[in-house]
C-alpha cells in the first residue's frame, strides 16, 4: 500500500474559507501557504478555522484576508512569480519563487506546523461531517467528548436515515438541501437525547462540492444553559432597571473643595424630583441628609482629587418630602485647561432595594435563630492533587474530626465510612473525579459510637479551556430526615392498622350516574347485611333516625355543591332497633373544570364518644358548681377582644360586682377597672403572654376598683386555655385570690424597714454585714468613713486584706480567725482584734457578732456591730511598758538582797 504524500497548497487571500477547507482535503494537506503577489501572507491552518467556526462567520463568504492577521513578508525581488490563483487547485504544489535556503528553512517551519495543526485537530471541539444530497456519509471526523449515536469508522458509507431517528433526518436532509440550493451556509440549532441527558447542538451547513456539503457541529449545551441563566438573570435586572431611572450629572471639581454644575439630565426629575433647571441652581446639597452630608459626602474629595472611581450611598430628600436612598457612581479627571477635575456621575434611586435589605434583614433576624442550627458542610477541592481547600467548621461537629487532619490527610474522612457503605462510596468518588456531578448518601461511624446518616453534593468546576479544576459542594447531616422517613414509614402502617382496628368503613359515590360503593365495614355501621341490601344511596338514608334525616340531607347537599371537607355527626336505627352515632368524614371530588363529580369519605361508629361527651358536658356542671362556691375567682379571659368570657360568684364577693355586670363591660374592662399604673403594666406584659407556650404559667398582681369605690390588690395565675388557628394565645384561664391584706401588711413592713434602716444609717457604730465566706454585704455610713471605702468600693470585698489584716501585730493568724467565725459565729458572740483601713492605718475593734438563718434554719450571714477601741488599747500598752521595766531577772533580785 503506498503513502500518499501530502501536496503543498498555495491560496490567495481572496479564497474563501470553504475553498480553502476543499483543496485542503482534497490535497490531503493541513495548511496552505497564503501569497499575494509578492507578499506572503502568512499559512492558514486549522487554527484559523477553529477561530472562524467560534466566531460564526459565513465559510462561503469569509476570506482568507479576514482570518489571516499581516504583516506580510516581502519575497525577492529576483524571485519568479507565483501562479494566478485561478491555477493554485488541488494538485497545486508550487514553491520555485523561494531561494533555496528560504525553501530549506519553510520546511523545517512546515513540518512543525504540520505536527501543531495535527494536535489542533485532535483537539478540534466540533464535530466535521460530509455527506452527499441523498443522505449518504463521505467522510466524518469526530471531535474529542463529542456522543453521536454510530461510532465514526462505521458512517462512512451508510446513509444518515440508517443511524439517526427519523425526525432528525427530515430536519437535516432540509437544510441540506436548502444550502445545495441557495449555494449559501445554512446555520441551525436542535436537541438530541444521549444516555438520558439532552444536549443542545448546532449545525453548520456549506456547499463543498457538487451534491455534497460540509457540516460543522458544535455542542452549544452550555451556552444553552448559560442563556437560560442570562434569561433569567436578564428578567431579574430588568425588573430592577424598569423600577430605576438614572440622573447623570458632570461637575466640575475644584482645589478648594467648591463645586459646579456642568449638566443634569432630565432623569434627575425622577430620582431627586426636581427638574434639571432647578437641579442646577444648587439645591441639590441642601436636600442631602445632614449626617450623610458629613459622613459620606465630604470624605469622596479625596477620591475625586486622586481620580479613582466612587460609588456610595446617601439619603436625599425629595422633592415631595419623602426621604430617598440614592445610590451613586462616578468617576474624574483633571482637566488641565480648567484647572479642575471633572466629575462624572450617574445618580439611581434605590429606595426600593433598601426597602427589601431592612426587610431582608428583618426577616434573616428572626430567622437567625433556626439559621444557626443549621449545620453543613461546605468544602472546596482540588480536582488534580485531591487535596482539600476549604472545609467549613461544621465538619468538626459531624465528623468528630477536626479540619487539620482532613487538610493534612485528604482521605481521612473515609476511614469514619460504615464499610457497607464504601463500595457505592468508592463507585461515586470515581464519577466525581471523572468530572460528573454527584449526590450520595452513606453513613458515619463516629468515635462516640453512633451512626450519622450524611448526604453530599458536589459539583465540577471548569476552566474556560474545559480543564477540570476542583469541586465544591455540602455534606450535611440527614439523621433526623432517615428518622423521620423511617417513623413516617411506621406510622403508615400504624395508621393503616389503626383504621383496620376501628373498624372504618369507606365509601365511593359518583354524581353522574348515582352510583355508590359501600366496604364490607360500611354494611356492618349501617346494620344491613350485603348479601339482602345493595349499596345505594336510598338505602343509606332509610337507615339514619328520622330525627336527623333532615339535617343529614342539608349537609349533603352543601357537600356536593362545591369542592370541600366534610364532616357531621347523625343518628342510625339497626333493624334490632337499636341506635347508634355515626360520623361522615369525606371530600367532595372535582372534575379540571371544578364541577363536583362526587365524593368519597368513611364511617365511624362514634356511639362510646358520645356517651363520654355526655359525660363530660355532666362534669363540667359539676365544675361549674365547684366554681361558684370556690373562695378564689375563676375567670376566662378573651386576649384578643379584653374582655372576660366566664367570672364565677366569687368576684360580687371581692368587687362587689355581678358576673353579668362584669361580662357587661365587654372590651373596657381593663381600662375600667384596673389601676392605671397595673394597666400599663399589664399591657407590658402582652408580649410576653402571647409567646406563652402550654402549660406556662403568668403571675401578676394588680388593684382593681370595688364597686364601693375601693382599690383591692388582687395576684392572678393565667395559662393559656384556648389557641387561634395559627397558634396564637386566645383565652387565658386565670385564677386570682385577694391579697389586699397582704399588701397592706408588706407596706406597714416596708415602712418598719426604713425606719430601721434610718438607725442603722445614724448610730454611731459599725454595723458590718458579711456572708460564710467573708464577702462584705453591708456597711453602714459611719462604718465606711471609719474605714475610708464607699459603698461601691467595700460590697462584695473579703473582710480579709480590705479591713482584716491577714496577720495581727501580735502575730495572731487572723484569716483563721475570721474563717472560724463564718463557719460558728455562735462560738464568738464578743471578740477585739485588729482592724486596717483604707489608708494602711492599724486600728483596734471591739465586735459584737450575732449569726442570721434563713427560714430553714441554714446560717446566711452574720451580723457584727464594732466600736472602735484603738485608744483604749494604746492606754493599756503604755501601762505596760512601767511594769515590763520594773520585772528583773532573778540574779539581780539575789544581788540586791545580799
Amino acid at each position: 500500500m503506498s503513502v500518499v504524500q501530502p501536496v503543498l497548497v498555495i491560496l490567495t487571500p481572496q479564497t474563501t474559507v470553504q475553498d480553502a477547507i476543499v483543496q485542503l482535503d482534497q490535497s490531503q494537506s493541513s495548511f496552505a501557504l497564503v501569497v499575494d503577489q509578492q507578499r506572503w501572507v502568512g499559512m492558514f491552518t486549522a487554527h484559523h478555522l477553529i477561530h472562524t467556526i467560534a466566531k460564526g462567520l459565513s465559510l462561503t463568504e469569509t476570506t482568507l484576508a479576514a482570518v489571516m492577521s499581516p504583516p506580510a513578508i516581502e519575497l525577492p525581488e529576483s524571485a519568479p512569480s507565483p501562479p494566478p490563483s485561478s491555477q493554485l487547485n488541488a494538485k497545486t504544489a508550487y514553491l520555485p519563487f523561494l531561494p533555496d535556503s528560504a525553501r530549506l528553512s519553510l520546511k523545517r517551519v512546515l513540518h512543525c506546523v504540520e505536527q501543531s495543526n495535527q494536535l489542533l485537530w485532535e483537539v478540534f471541539p466540533n464535530l466535521l461531517i460530509r455527506i452527499r444530497r441523498d443522505g449518504t456519509y463521505l467522510d466524518f471526523v469526530p471531535a474529542r467528548s463529542f456522543k453521536s449515536f454510530t461510532p465514526a469508522p462505521d458512517l462512512p458509507g451508510k446513509t444518515i436515515f440508517e443511524v439517526m431517528p427519523s425526525d432528525f433526518v427530515q430536519e437535516r436532509m432540509h437544510y441540506v438541501e436548502r444550502a445545495l440550493q441557495t449555494q449559501q451556509t445554512q446555520t441551525y440549532e436542535y436537541q438530541l437525547e444521549f444516555d438520558g441527558e439532552l444536549h443542545y447542538q448546532e449545525a453548520q451547513i456549506t456547499v463543498s462540492g457538487e451534491d455534497e456539503v460540509l457540516i460543522i457541529v458544535r455542542d452549544i449545551t452550555e451556552r444553552k444553559q448559560l442563556e437560560l441563566a442570562l434569561r433569567a438573570s436578564e428578567s431579574r435586572l430588568s425588573d430592577v432597571l424598569n423600577s430605576a431611572n438614572p440622573s447623570i450629572v458632570s461637575v466640575r471639581v475644584f482645589a478648594n473643595r467648591t463645586w459646579e454644575y456642568n449638566y443634569y439630565s432630565p432623569g434627575c426629575e425622577l430620582v431627586f424630583g426636581y427638574t434639571a433647571e432647578e437641579m442646577m441652581t444648587g439645591i441639590w446639597w441642601s436636600r442631602v441628609h445632614a449626617d450623610d452630608q458629613t459622613s459620606v459626602i465630604l470624605p469622596l474629595f479625596d477620591d475625586i482629587f486622586a481620580e479613582r472611581s466612587v460609588e456610595v450611598e446617601y439619603r436625599f430628600w425629595h422633592k415631595d418630602g419623602s426621604l430617598r436612598w440614592i445610590a451613586s457612581q462616578g468617576s474624574s479627571h483633571y482637566e488641565k485647561t480648567q484647572n479642575c477635575w471633572i466629575l462624572t456621575a450617574v445618580d439611581t434611586d434605590i429606595t426600593q432595594r433598601k426597602q427589601v435589605e431592612i426587610a431582608l434583614q428583618e426577616s434573616e433576624e428572626r430567622f437567625r435563630e433556626i439559621a444557626e442550627t443549621v449545620s453543613q458542610v461546605f468544602i472546596i477541592r482540588c480536582a488534580k492533587t485531591g487535596t482539600f481547600l476549604y472545609v467549613s467548621p461544621a465538619y468538626e461537629q459531624i465528623w468528630q474530626r477536626t479540619c487539620e487532619s482532613l487538610y493534612a490527610d485528604p482521605t481521612s474522612w473515609m476511614e469514619s465510612i460504615h464499610p457497607d457503605d464504601r463500595p457505592l462510596l468508592t463507585q461515586s468518588l470515581t464519577q466525581q473525579f471523572q468530572g460528573q456531578p454527584v449526590v450520595r448518601e452513606y453513613r458515619l461511624l463516629r468515635s462516640d459510637g453512633s451512626i450519622r446518616w450524611i448526604r453530599a453534593s458536589l459539583d465540577p468546576i471548569y476552566a474556560p479551556d474545559g480543564e477540570l479544576l476542583r469541586f465544591i459542594g455540602i455534606s450535611e447531616d440527614i439523621t433526623d430526615r432517615k428518622r423521620a422517613e423511617e417513623e413516617l414509614r411506621v406510622s403508615q402502617q400504624h395508621l393503616s392498622l389503626a383504621l383496620e382496628t376501628a373498624k372504618a368503613g369507606t365509601w365511593e359515590f359518583s354524581l353522574a350516574d348515582g352510583a355508590v360503593a359501600w366496604s364490607d365495614q360500611c354494611f356492618q355501621l349501617l346494620g344491613y347485611d350485603k348479601n339482602q341490601v345493595a349499596p345505594s344511596y336510598e338505602n343509606w338514608l332509610r337507615a339514619i333516625h328520622p330525627d336527623d334525616l333532615e339535617k343529614v340531607q342539608q349537609e349533603v347537599e352543601r357537600s356536593l355543591s362545591k369542592e370541600c371537607y366534610f364532616q357531621f355527626d347523625f343518628r342510625i336505627v339497626h333493624q334490632d332497633g337499636s341506635v347508634r352515632w355515626l360520623t361522615e368524614r369525606g371530600q367532595s371530588l372535582c372534575d379540571q373544570e371544578g364541577k363536583v363529580t362526587g365524593a368519597i369519605g368513611i364511617l365511624l361508629d362514634i356511639t362510646e364518644r358520645k356517651r363520654i361527651e355526655e359525660e363530660l358536658r355532666e362534669s363540667q356542671r359539676f365544675i361549674q358548681s365547684i366554681t361558684d362556691a370556690s373562695p378564689n375567682l375563676f375567670y376566662l379571659y378573651d386576649i384578643h377582644q379584653s374582655r372576660n368570657v366566664y367570672v364565677n360568684r366569687r368576684i360580687e364577693q371581692v368587687l362587689g360586682y355581678t358576673a353579668e355586670e362584669v361580662q357587661a363591660i365587654q372590651s373596657r374592662l381593663i381600662e375600667t377597672l384596673m389601676h392605671p399604673d397595673d394597666s400599663a403594666r399589664f399591657g407590658q406584659n402582652i408580649p410576653y403572654i402571647m409567646a406563652m407556650a402550654d402549660g406556662e404559667v403568668f403571675e401578676f398582681e394588680y388593684r382593681m376598683l370595688g364597686k364601693n369605690g375601693e382599690w383591692r390588690w388582687l395576684r392572678s395565675l393565667d395559662t393559656v386555655f384556648e389557641r387561634t388557628p395559627d397558634g396564637q394565645p386566645k383565652l387565658l384561664l386565670g385564677t386570682a385570690i385577694d391579697v389586699t391584706e397582704r399588701k397592706q401588711a408588706a407596706e406597714a413592713l416596708e415602712h418598719s424597714e426604713r425606719k430601721y434602716r434610718d438607725l442603722v444609717e445614724l448610730a454611731s457604730s459599725i454595723i458590718l454585714r458579711f456572708d460564710t465566706s467573708g464577702r462584705i454585704t453591708f456597711l453602714n455610713e459611719y462604718g465606711q468613713q471609719f474605714f475610708g471605702y464607699s459603698e461601691p468600693e467595700i460590697i462584695n470585698r473579703n473582710l480579709v486584706g480590705t479591713i482584716v489584716p491577714k496577720i495581727e501585730s501580735t502575730g495572731r493568724n487572723l484569716r483563721l480567725l475570721i474563717a472560724k467565725l463564718c463557719q460558728d459565729p455562735i462560738n464568738y458572740p464578743l471578740s477585739e482584734n485588729e482592724n486596717i483601713r483604707c489608708n494602711g492605718e492599724r486600728v483596734w475593734v471591739q465586735w459584737s457578732d450575732k449569726p442570721i438563718y434563713n427560714d430553714r434554719g441554714e446560717l446566711v450571714e452574720i451580723l457584727s456591730v464594732g466600736v472602735d477601741i484603738t485608744e483604749r488599747k494604746r492606754a493599756q500598752e503604755q501601762l505596760a511598758r512601767p511594769r515590763k521595766r520594773l520585772k528583773l531577772p532573778a540574779e539581780l533580785k539575789v544581788d540586791f538582797c545580799r
